[in-house]
């Protein structure tokens, strides 16, 4: 071992992106829009991995963004800042037998009133993309939300997706940056 510490790796999950994008500080608050742009600098200056996968350029792209903030996005994802992964095969099947471990697994609605067994194919890819090339931490707003949808939100997972682990969370401040 030659002591050389391992650079964190985060997915951004596409809502993550969209968030940050549209400084949406007033749903998601001023802190986590913070620890985004914090892991997006530390990116920028090689301290941090930011991985997402090819299928968030359609999800981002698909909402309006003004010019600079989707010509941002698109120099953090081709100028490979942000690591762009593609959607292989192995990656393919791990999203696979992920939507089918919770179809004979259902997840419990927050509440506890209700379970879902639907996990969409895109946050399968997702959860695949950032296990595959094991991420520290996955961030995602998908489930923050108190509205009832018919599908998983990947926040309900906790940490653990099928039978791997994966910490899923909000966008925070690692300890070590915290003011004191």
């Amino acid at each position: 071992m030659n002591g050389a510490k391992r650079l964190t790796a985060y997915y951004f999950d596409s809502c993550v992106y969209l968030a940050y994008l549209r400084n949406e500080e007033t749903h998601y608050g001023k802190a986590r829009i913070a620890a985004i742009q914090n892991a997006w600098d530390q990116s920028e200056r090689g301290g941090a991995i930011v991985v997402t996968s090819a299928i968030t350029m359609v999800e981002v792209l698909n909402h309006k963004l003004n010019a600079k903030t989707e010509k941002k996005f698109m120099q953090a994802i081709q100028s490979g800042i942000h690591q762009c992964e593609d959607v292989t095969p192995t990656i393919a099947i791990r999203a696979r037998q992920y939507r089918d471990f919770y179809k004979l697994h259902p997840v419990k609605f927050p509440n506890g009133s209700d379970h879902r067994s639907d996990l969409t194919a895109a946050d399968a890819i997702h959860l695949a993309t950032a296990k595959m090339l094991d991420c520290d931490e996955f961030w995602t707003f998908d489930g923050s939300s108190k509205d009832i949808k018919p599908t998983i939100g990947l926040l309900w997972l906790g940490n653990k997706v099928g039978e791997d682990n994966l910490i899923i969370l909000q966008p925070e401040q690692a300890q070590s940056e915290l003011p004191i």
